[in-house]
């Protein structure tokens, strides 16, 4: 895989462009959130607030309200007296406010109200709404600081006095939902946050200037106001995301000699899960095929792993990406093959170990034979068989109906 283009080369190589072509902070926070959109959130621009997201959650419409405040001032805070913060607090409450009678139950409840900017928070209320969110104050603490304010004169005081008129049960909710989120420079986190998603280095330069070109074009034509589905926003620039090919996740050119195992084999949950599968004599005989064979799958995987992480080939995000990958397959997989187990537990029938042996069994030579399903990445046998073997020694995933009872239903 090619060296990633920093953000920093990424902006110094565009900033005439983008500068060109009128390019804001708004839209680049916007951007950000667009690459995020399942298939059916909506993102509308200009729309209520600077943009504002629906997603679905459970069955419910969840509105999120974004307002984006930067300064070109570097290193400002968010003060007590920052007029943007106020400003946005007081147009919050007036979308409330606007809102029909039925639509004020909910507003806050399935509501979100974020603000994006440069500015890093040093405000009284910001303070305590975080305190609030985490469970440390309770909303009674906010509304005793509130009346301590509104005995001295300052600019906020009407803003105050309004948040105030919404009651303690109606303030607890929209509070609660309150949040700042900050970028120390948007369109810089707007280009990271397509390499952390997409894992294209090599390509994603262009392909992110191309995609802030067209959709500036786009905006512009739609006279400043448009709106997407995550399913429309890939469909629409699907020639841009096609750029971003089909990645390879292979063990090729790794050997297991390069892992030197630190922890005794015997201990290892990896093994143990293969003891209680009978797929590894109990005790261990290491020099049967079975036991060189996994040890050097796993070594060799963990070489490679190893050597990802430190050249950043396999990020945190992608990592998390893989392993949910892996565990929903192996979840499938798993409860195909412990149908029969799970109807008998549940009727407090008695199931004897040969049952739980020859379904673990299928469970884990079903899952050596898959390759791990990631959108965007091909994966190959051996690294999706080395990642599996790294999971159950995490007892992320097991084999065994026992150990599924003991470390997966519980978690």
């Amino acid at each position: 895989m090619a060296k990633a283009l920093t953000k920093e080369k990424f902006i110094e190589n565009h900033s005439a462009y983008f500068q060109q072509i009128g390019f804001d902070h708004q839209f680049a926070g916007c951007m950000y959130y667009l690459l995020d959109l399942t298939f059916e959130d909506k993102l509308c621009y200009e729309r209520d607030d600077d943009f504002v997201i629906y997603r679905k959650k459970n069955g419910e419409t969840i509105t999120e309200y974004y307002q984006v405040k930067h300064s070109a001032q570097v290193g400002k805070k968010m003060t007590d007296g920052d007029d943007d913060f106020w400003k946005t607090i007081d147009n919050w409450l007036s979308l409330y406010e606007l809102s029909k009678p039925t639509e004020q139950k909910t507003f806050f409840t399935r509501g979100r109200f974020i603000i994006i900017t440069n500015k890093r928070p040093d405000n009284f209320l910001y303070s305590l709404i975080e305190k609030l969110r985490k469970g440390s104050v309770e909303i009674d603490a906010i509304l005793s600081e509130i009346d301590e304010k509104l005995t001295k004169e300052a600019s906020y005081n009407a803003k105050l006095t309004r948040m105030k008129a919404l009651g303690r049960k109606t303030l607890n909710e929209f509070l609660h939902e309150v949040e700042i989120q900050y970028l120390k420079d948007f369109t810089k986190e707007m280009y990271q946050h397509f390499l952390d998603l997409f894992q294209e280095p090599s390509k994603s330069d262009q392909i992110v200037k191309r995609l802030i070109g067209e959709l500036w074009d786009y905006k512009k034509e739609s006279n400043g106001k448009f709106e997407f589905t995550g399913n429309e926003f890939r469909q629409q620039y699907k020639h841009l995301f096609e750029l971003v090919t089909e990645k390879e996740l292979t063990l090729d050119g790794f050997v297991s000699e390069d892992y030197v195992l630190t922890d005794n084999y015997e201990e290892m949950p990896m093994v143990q899960q293969l003891q209680s599968i009978e797929i590894l004599d109990k005790p261990v005989d290491t020099k049967s095929y079975d036991f060189v064979d996994y040890m050097q799958r796993f070594c060799r995987f963990m070489s490679a792993f190893l050597s990802f992480q430190r050249t950043q080939l396999i990020t945190s995000r992608l990592e998390a990406k893989i392993d949910k990958a892996a565990f929903g397959h192996w979840k499938r997989v798993y409860d195909r093959e412990s149908t029969k187990l799970k109807i008998k537990d549940r009727r407090g029938e008695i199931i004897n170990n040969e049952e739980k042996v020859d379904a673990g069994q299928n469970v884990f030579n079903n899952i050596m034979l898959d390759s791990i399903p990631v959108s965007g990445y091909k994966t190959d046998e051996d690294f999706s068989n080395g990642w599996y073997l790294r999971m159950s020694n995490m007892l992320e995933i097991v084999w065994h109906f026992d150990w599924f009872k003991k470390y997966i239903s519980k978690k």
